[in-house]
């Protein structure tokens, strides 16, 4: 009768602490997992809003190198017209050297006085006959070298005379990948360029030919024909060389004009760690919470049917 009494009591206790365990468990593990969907969330919204705030930024960089680029050429212009007028004394050389250390400091090239002497197959000669009507103007120049395709940011002023323009001043920054890394740098965002017609032609993560062929698997090419690349502003998660990103892509624009595209991509790997890290300390800690009340409520049933179980052995 005792030991009928035991497994009475064991039965009892059972029947009373597995719904329980099942139903704490149960509700627990909900809420930890609603915790880490809400968790990731939040990591895709910032990295969302980190890789647009980073499109800005860049799209600011490059307007602004656009602006200097004119600039120092226009003054150059100026230099060359009292050059011209002063039989080149000493003092304007002393300032035309002054601006070329200007240019060197900010990444631009001087790349030459032109006039009417450009063929019309010269990637420069819609540049130049801007520059002869007295035009101020920028554009993106491709240009071509063994490595492949270069784009280039350049500027063109015209010298100003008292005949009319005869000469044109030419400034650039050759977008390749140490101006990329540059701004990788500063921004920590991977960057690829694309030109008009959809090809990687620089890039700071990765080979060329990958990141073409990625970004043309989660994107419309994003150059010609259909262009629908350049639209579409949304997040794409892809990975280059064995490490994942998230990605999206900006339109370049040059003298306000779409000239191409910039790729920008905000590496998830520590994302994707920390997330693993807090999965795993929100399991452990739901487990941890699961086997604490089972065995608090263990003893609270204990000490509800042992008094029972003493009853029904004197009866």
């Amino acid at each position: 009768m005792n030991r009928s009494g035991v497994w009475s009591g064991a039965s009892m206790r059972t029947k009373i602490l597995v719904p329980f365990v099942l139903i704490f468990a149960f509700s627990i593990l909900l809420g930890t997992s609603y915790f880490i969907h809400v968790v990731s969330g939040m990591t895709a919204s910032n990295i969302e809003r980190e890789l647009h705030n980073l499109s800005r930024i860049v799209s600011e960089d490059l307007s602004r190198q656009e602006q200097r680029i004119i600039f120092h050429a226009q003054s150059m212009a100026e230099t060359k017209k009292l050059a011209d007028q002063t039989l080149n004394t000493s003092q304007v050389r002393l300032l035309q050297i002054q601006e070329l250390q200007a240019l060197q400091s900010e990444k631009i090239r001087f790349l030459g006085i032109y006039s009417k002497d450009l063929t019309r197959d010269d990637p420069l000669y819609p540049l130049v006959k801007k520059g002869l009507r007295g035009i101020r103007v920028t554009a993106l120049i491709e240009t071509r070298r063994q490595e492949g395709v270069l784009l280039n940011l350049v500027g063109a002023a015209p010298v100003p005379d008292e005949d009319g323009v005869h000469d044109v001043i030419l400034l650039g920054t050759v977008l390749d990948h140490d101006f990329l890394q540059d701004i990788r740098t500063r921004t920590g965002a991977e960057i690829a360029l694309f030109d008009g017609q959809g090809r990687a032609v620089a890039g700071t993560a990765g080979d060329l030919a990958e990141i073409r062929k990625v970004f043309e698997t989660a994107w419309a090419q994003p150059g010609p024909p259909v262009n629908s690349g350049l639209n579409d502003r949304s997040l794409k998660s892809i990975e280059i060389s064995g490490r994942p990103y998230k990605a999206v892509l900006v339109p370049l624009m040059v003298n306000d004009q779409r000239a191409g595209a910039m790729a920008l991509m905000a590496p998830t790997s520590a994302f994707a760690s920390a997330l693993r890290l807090l999965m795993i300390e929100a399991v452990v800690y739901a487990a941890c919470i699961i086997v604490g009340m089972s065995l608090l409520y263990l003893l609270v049933v204990r000490g509800i049917t042992t008094p029972l179980k003493a009853l029904e052995g004197a009866s």
